[in-house]
């Protein structure tokens, strides 16, 4: 189950990249212009996030806890 997530965070962040880099390469642009100050922090959340969740070696069991627990109530955690 945490490779799913794992695996899935990277295709996200691999994908966005991709998209940019094309984007970069058509449009003769920076990167900079083509991402607000808001999506380059999601990109950088997004990243820490999958480094402390890989950090906590949770088993398959305790993963699928705390997504039961964000899907059941996402405003407490």
């Amino acid at each position: 189950m945490m490779m799913v997530v794992v695996v899935v965070v990277v295709v996200v962040v691999v994908v966005v990249m991709v998209m940019v880099m094309v984007m970069v390469m058509v449009m003769n642009v920076s990167v900079v212009m083509l991402l607000d100050e808001a999506e380059l922090s999601f990109l950088n959340s997004l990243v820490s996030f999958a480094h402390e969740l890989l950090a906590l070696k949770l088993s398959d069991t305790e993963l699928a806890l705390i997504c039961a627990l964000v899907l059941v109530n996402p405003s407490e955690c």
